[in-house]
Protein backbone atom coordinates (compact mmCIF):
# COMPACT_ATOMS: atom_id res chain seq x y z
CA UNK A 1 0.00 0.00 0.00
CA UNK A 2 2.89 2.33 0.80
CA UNK A 3 4.52 1.60 -2.65
CA UNK A 4 0.68 2.32 -4.47
CA UNK A 5 1.14 5.55 -2.34
CA UNK A 6 4.31 6.59 -3.58
CA UNK A 7 3.76 5.95 -7.32
CA UNK A 8 0.03 7.91 -7.40
CA UNK A 9 2.18 10.57 -6.01
CA UNK A 10 4.85 10.71 -7.92
CA UNK A 11 2.91 10.10 -11.32
CA UNK A 12 0.40 13.01 -10.18
CA UNK A 13 3.61 15.83 -9.96
CA UNK A 14 4.66 14.15 -13.90
CA UNK A 15 1.45 14.72 -15.17
CA UNK A 16 0.81 18.43 -13.12
CA UNK A 17 4.30 19.23 -14.71
CA UNK A 18 3.85 17.91 -18.09
CA UNK A 19 0.35 19.52 -18.44
CA UNK A 20 1.69 23.56 -19.30
CA UNK A 21 4.00 21.61 -21.84
CA UNK A 22 1.22 20.30 -23.75
CA UNK A 23 -1.52 23.07 -23.25
CA UNK A 24 1.20 24.81 -25.09
CA UNK A 25 1.38 22.52 -28.46
CA UNK A 26 3.28 20.04 -29.68
CA UNK A 27 6.82 19.55 -30.08
CA UNK A 28 7.80 21.72 -26.81
CA UNK A 29 11.73 19.95 -26.71
CA UNK A 30 12.22 20.92 -30.17
CA UNK A 31 11.42 24.13 -29.72
CA UNK A 32 13.73 24.95 -26.90
CA UNK A 33 16.53 23.80 -29.06
CA UNK A 34 15.41 26.34 -31.49
CA UNK A 35 15.89 29.05 -29.01
CA UNK A 36 19.34 28.18 -27.88
CA UNK A 37 20.04 28.03 -31.04
CA UNK A 38 18.46 31.34 -31.81
CA UNK A 39 20.39 32.96 -28.60
CA UNK A 40 23.98 32.02 -29.61
CA UNK A 41 23.13 33.71 -33.29
CA UNK A 42 25.41 36.66 -33.11
CA UNK A 43 22.91 39.98 -34.34
CA UNK A 44 22.60 40.77 -37.70
CA UNK A 45 23.27 37.43 -39.61
CA UNK A 46 19.45 37.39 -40.41
CA UNK A 47 19.33 40.52 -42.49
CA UNK A 48 21.92 38.74 -44.92
CA UNK A 49 19.36 35.75 -45.09
CA UNK A 50 17.85 35.14 -48.91
CA UNK A 51 18.89 34.69 -52.57
CA UNK A 52 20.92 37.63 -54.27
CA UNK A 53 21.72 38.59 -57.42
CA UNK A 54 25.06 40.57 -58.36
CA UNK A 55 24.41 43.93 -58.98
CA UNK A 56 27.46 45.49 -59.87
CA UNK A 57 31.26 46.14 -58.98
CA UNK A 58 31.35 49.01 -57.02
CA UNK A 59 35.19 48.78 -56.38
CA UNK A 60 36.97 51.71 -55.07
CA UNK A 61 39.18 52.92 -57.82
CA UNK A 62 39.27 49.57 -58.97
CA UNK A 63 41.30 49.36 -62.39
CA UNK A 64 39.91 45.45 -63.06
CA UNK A 65 38.28 43.80 -65.48
CA UNK A 66 34.58 44.08 -63.65
CA UNK A 67 32.63 40.88 -62.44
CA UNK A 68 30.75 39.40 -59.66
CA UNK A 69 33.34 38.39 -57.09
CA UNK A 70 30.76 35.57 -55.57
CA UNK A 71 29.18 34.11 -58.75
CA UNK A 72 26.25 35.73 -60.41
CA UNK A 73 23.81 34.20 -57.95
CA UNK A 74 23.92 32.90 -54.24
CA UNK A 75 22.15 32.50 -51.33
CA UNK A 76 22.93 32.35 -47.73
CA UNK A 77 19.71 30.24 -45.01
CA UNK A 78 20.36 29.81 -40.84
CA UNK A 79 19.86 26.69 -40.04
CA UNK A 80 20.34 26.02 -36.24
CA UNK A 81 23.72 26.99 -35.75
CA UNK A 82 24.91 26.62 -39.20
CA UNK A 83 25.08 28.84 -41.78
CA UNK A 84 24.22 27.46 -45.39
CA UNK A 85 25.83 29.39 -48.31
CA UNK A 86 24.66 28.47 -52.14
CA UNK A 87 26.07 29.68 -55.14
CA UNK A 88 26.36 29.24 -58.87
CA UNK A 89 30.08 27.70 -59.59
CA UNK A 90 30.53 26.34 -62.98
CA UNK A 91 26.68 26.19 -64.11
CA UNK A 92 26.60 24.46 -61.17
CA UNK A 93 24.77 24.47 -57.39
CA UNK A 94 27.70 24.87 -54.92
CA UNK A 95 26.66 24.73 -51.11
CA UNK A 96 28.92 24.39 -48.10
CA UNK A 97 27.68 24.75 -44.50
CA UNK A 98 29.54 26.45 -41.91
CA UNK A 99 29.23 25.95 -38.08
CA UNK A 100 28.72 29.41 -36.29
CA UNK A 101 31.61 27.90 -33.61
CA UNK A 102 33.61 28.72 -36.50
CA UNK A 103 35.15 25.06 -37.21
CA UNK A 104 36.74 24.08 -39.94
CA UNK A 105 34.96 22.25 -42.86
CA UNK A 106 36.75 20.34 -45.54
CA UNK A 107 35.65 19.11 -48.87
CA UNK A 108 38.08 16.58 -51.21
CA UNK A 109 37.24 16.25 -55.18
CA UNK A 110 39.76 14.39 -56.41
CA UNK A 111 42.99 15.06 -55.64
CA UNK A 112 42.16 19.18 -54.61
CA UNK A 113 41.16 19.82 -51.57
CA UNK A 114 39.10 22.98 -50.19
CA UNK A 115 38.86 24.46 -46.59
CA UNK A 116 36.17 26.86 -45.63
CA UNK A 117 35.88 28.50 -42.02
CA UNK A 118 33.19 31.23 -41.09
CA UNK A 119 32.57 33.77 -38.20
CA UNK A 120 30.61 36.43 -37.44
CA UNK A 121 31.78 39.74 -36.59
CA UNK A 122 29.89 43.00 -36.23
CA UNK A 123 26.74 42.23 -37.84
CA UNK A 124 29.01 40.56 -40.93
CA UNK A 125 30.06 37.20 -42.13
CA UNK A 126 33.42 36.14 -42.60
CA UNK A 127 34.10 33.45 -44.88
CA UNK A 128 37.65 32.28 -45.42
CA UNK A 129 38.63 29.79 -48.40
CA UNK A 130 41.46 27.81 -49.00
CA UNK A 131 41.60 25.14 -51.74
CA UNK A 132 44.76 23.56 -52.00
CA UNK A 133 44.76 21.20 -55.56
CA UNK A 134 47.43 19.97 -57.93
CA UNK A 135 49.89 22.39 -60.22
CA UNK A 136 52.38 21.63 -62.80
CA UNK A 137 54.42 19.28 -60.93
CA UNK A 138 53.57 20.99 -57.99
CA UNK A 139 50.71 22.08 -55.08
CA UNK A 140 48.96 24.94 -56.00
CA UNK A 141 47.51 26.55 -53.13
CA UNK A 142 44.89 29.54 -53.60
CA UNK A 143 43.38 31.58 -50.57
CA UNK A 144 40.31 34.11 -50.81
CA UNK A 145 38.28 35.93 -48.06
CA UNK A 146 34.91 37.27 -48.12
CA UNK A 147 33.29 39.25 -46.20
CA UNK A 148 29.12 39.68 -46.58
CA UNK A 149 28.13 42.80 -44.78
CA UNK A 150 23.88 44.07 -45.29
CA UNK A 151 23.08 47.22 -46.66
CA UNK A 152 20.11 49.13 -47.47
CA UNK A 153 18.62 46.33 -49.60
CA UNK A 154 21.62 44.72 -50.76
CA UNK A 155 24.75 42.72 -49.29
CA UNK A 156 28.21 44.01 -50.08
CA UNK A 157 30.42 41.04 -50.46
CA UNK A 158 34.32 42.21 -50.28
CA UNK A 159 36.24 39.85 -51.78
CA UNK A 160 40.71 39.15 -51.11
CA UNK A 161 42.75 37.02 -53.12
CA UNK A 162 45.95 36.56 -51.56
CA UNK A 163 47.10 33.40 -53.66
CA UNK A 164 47.79 32.95 -56.25
CA UNK A 165 47.98 36.36 -57.08
CA UNK A 166 46.48 39.66 -54.99
CA UNK A 167 43.20 41.52 -55.51
CA UNK A 168 40.60 43.33 -53.61
CA UNK A 169 37.14 43.57 -55.21
CA UNK A 170 33.81 44.82 -53.92
CA UNK A 171 30.31 44.06 -55.43
CA UNK A 172 26.76 44.62 -54.64
CA UNK A 173 24.19 41.70 -54.44
CA UNK A 174 20.09 42.31 -54.53
CA UNK A 175 17.08 40.35 -54.34
CA UNK A 176 15.35 40.41 -57.37
CA UNK A 177 12.70 43.02 -55.89
CA UNK A 178 15.32 45.15 -55.64
CA UNK A 179 17.56 44.74 -58.93
CA UNK A 180 16.86 47.45 -61.38
CA UNK A 181 15.76 47.13 -64.56
CA UNK A 182 15.02 49.75 -67.21
CA UNK A 183 11.56 50.27 -68.54
CA UNK A 184 11.31 48.30 -71.98
CA UNK A 185 10.86 50.71 -75.31
CA UNK A 186 8.12 50.71 -77.38
CA UNK A 187 9.15 49.16 -80.83
CA UNK A 188 7.57 46.92 -83.47
CA UNK A 189 10.27 44.84 -85.06
CA UNK A 190 10.47 47.04 -88.05
CA UNK A 191 12.46 49.24 -85.94
CA UNK A 192 15.63 46.54 -86.19
CA UNK A 193 15.15 45.90 -89.50
CA UNK A 194 18.68 46.95 -90.75
CA UNK A 195 20.46 43.86 -88.53
CA UNK A 196 18.84 41.61 -91.22
CA UNK A 197 21.59 40.30 -93.68
CA UNK A 198 24.26 38.17 -93.81
CA UNK A 199 27.55 38.82 -90.94
CA UNK A 200 30.71 37.96 -90.92
CA UNK A 201 33.72 37.90 -88.11
CA UNK A 202 36.77 37.43 -86.96
CA UNK A 203 37.18 36.23 -83.29
CA UNK A 204 40.15 34.41 -81.84
CA UNK A 205 41.40 33.04 -85.09
CA UNK A 206 38.02 32.20 -85.73
CA UNK A 207 34.93 32.62 -88.06
CA UNK A 208 32.02 34.01 -87.21
CA UNK A 209 28.93 34.40 -88.81
CA UNK A 210 25.01 35.57 -87.47
CA UNK A 211 22.38 35.26 -90.60
CA UNK A 212 19.86 37.44 -90.07
CA UNK A 213 16.29 36.91 -91.84
CA UNK A 214 14.24 40.01 -92.74
CA UNK A 215 11.20 40.62 -90.64
CA UNK A 216 8.32 38.95 -90.98
CA UNK A 217 5.34 37.96 -88.37
CA UNK A 218 6.79 39.98 -85.68
CA UNK A 219 9.83 38.40 -85.79
CA UNK A 220 13.20 38.45 -87.45
CA UNK A 221 15.13 34.51 -87.21
CA UNK A 222 19.03 33.98 -86.81
CA UNK A 223 21.72 31.36 -86.65
CA UNK A 224 25.04 32.42 -85.50
CA UNK A 225 28.22 29.84 -86.13
CA UNK A 226 31.93 29.63 -84.99
CA UNK A 227 34.35 28.16 -86.84
CA UNK A 228 38.12 27.34 -86.48
CA UNK A 229 40.68 28.07 -88.07
CA UNK A 230 40.85 23.87 -88.79
CA UNK A 231 37.66 24.35 -90.65
CA UNK A 232 36.11 22.89 -87.74
CA UNK A 233 32.45 24.06 -85.85
CA UNK A 234 33.34 24.82 -82.03
CA UNK A 235 29.72 26.59 -81.43
CA UNK A 236 26.64 27.48 -82.77
CA UNK A 237 23.32 29.59 -81.53
CA UNK A 238 19.74 30.30 -82.48
CA UNK A 239 18.82 34.12 -82.10
CA UNK A 240 15.90 35.61 -82.59
CA UNK A 241 14.20 39.25 -82.06
CA UNK A 242 10.28 39.30 -81.72
CA UNK A 243 7.49 41.34 -80.54
CA UNK A 244 6.43 40.87 -77.31
CA UNK A 245 3.31 43.32 -75.97
CA UNK A 246 4.68 47.03 -77.13
CA UNK A 247 8.35 46.00 -76.76
CA UNK A 248 10.96 43.45 -78.44
CA UNK A 249 11.99 40.63 -76.59
CA UNK A 250 15.77 39.15 -77.85
CA UNK A 251 16.27 35.68 -77.25
CA UNK A 252 18.97 33.60 -77.18
CA UNK A 253 19.73 29.86 -77.19
CA UNK A 254 23.51 28.58 -77.11
CA UNK A 255 23.87 25.38 -78.84
CA UNK A 256 20.23 24.84 -79.12
CA UNK A 257 20.18 24.94 -75.38
CA UNK A 258 17.51 26.72 -72.78
CA UNK A 259 16.58 30.09 -73.83
CA UNK A 260 17.53 33.50 -72.41
CA UNK A 261 15.15 36.31 -72.56
CA UNK A 262 16.57 39.89 -72.87
CA UNK A 263 14.27 42.88 -73.08
CA UNK A 264 14.20 45.98 -75.66
CA UNK A 265 15.58 49.07 -73.35
CA UNK A 266 17.74 51.46 -76.08
CA UNK A 267 16.25 52.10 -79.44
CA UNK A 268 18.26 54.71 -82.01
CA UNK A 269 18.79 55.07 -85.39
CA UNK A 270 21.21 51.68 -85.74
CA UNK A 271 21.18 50.90 -82.20
CA UNK A 272 19.61 48.63 -80.44
CA UNK A 273 20.10 47.34 -76.59
CA UNK A 274 18.45 44.33 -75.07
CA UNK A 275 18.90 43.89 -71.21
CA UNK A 276 18.34 41.00 -68.64
CA UNK A 277 19.92 41.80 -65.02
CA UNK A 278 18.88 38.76 -63.51
CA UNK A 279 21.34 36.64 -65.81
CA UNK A 280 24.39 35.29 -65.21
CA UNK A 281 26.33 36.60 -68.36
CA UNK A 282 25.88 38.34 -70.83
CA UNK A 283 23.34 40.93 -68.83
CA UNK A 284 22.95 42.93 -72.06
CA UNK A 285 23.14 42.41 -75.54
CA UNK A 286 23.84 45.41 -77.48
CA UNK A 287 24.04 45.85 -82.00
CA UNK A 288 24.83 48.87 -83.85
CA UNK A 289 25.00 49.16 -87.92
CA UNK A 290 26.99 52.07 -89.25
CA UNK A 291 26.83 51.40 -93.06
CA UNK A 292 28.01 47.97 -94.21
CA UNK A 293 29.53 47.46 -90.48
CA UNK A 294 28.10 45.14 -87.63
CA UNK A 295 28.82 45.15 -83.98
CA UNK A 296 27.55 43.27 -81.06
CA UNK A 297 28.56 43.89 -77.56
CA UNK A 298 27.49 41.09 -74.63
CA UNK A 299 28.36 42.30 -71.25
CA UNK A 300 27.19 43.14 -67.93
CA UNK A 301 24.83 46.36 -67.01
CA UNK A 302 27.48 47.95 -65.48
CA UNK A 303 29.99 47.33 -68.69
CA UNK A 304 31.59 44.51 -67.02
CA UNK A 305 33.13 41.32 -69.03
CA UNK A 306 32.36 43.28 -72.19
CA UNK A 307 32.77 40.65 -75.36
CA UNK A 308 32.75 42.35 -78.84
CA UNK A 309 32.18 41.02 -82.30
CA UNK A 310 33.09 43.24 -85.62
CA UNK A 311 30.59 42.35 -88.73
CA UNK A 312 31.24 42.80 -92.44
CA UNK A 313 28.14 42.02 -94.40
CA UNK A 314 29.14 39.03 -96.77
CA UNK A 315 29.62 39.70 -100.57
Amino acid sequence: MKFSWVFAALLSWVLAAVAPLARSGAAPLARSVDAVALDRRPAGLEALVGKWFYAGDVTPNGTHEKRPNYGPDFSIALEGEVVVLEQTKGGKRFTVRLPLDGSAVERKVGDTTSTFRGRAEAGAWQLEWREDSPGDGKRSVSLWNFVFTPKEKAIEVAATISEPFSLYTVCLYRKEEDIVRRPPVKAKIDAVAWIAGDWNGKKFNSTIEELWSPPAGGSMLAISRTVNAAQKMTAFEYLRIEERGTTLVYVAQPGGGRATEFTLVELAAGRAVFENPLHDHPQRITYERAEHRLTAVADDVDGGRPLRFEFTRAK
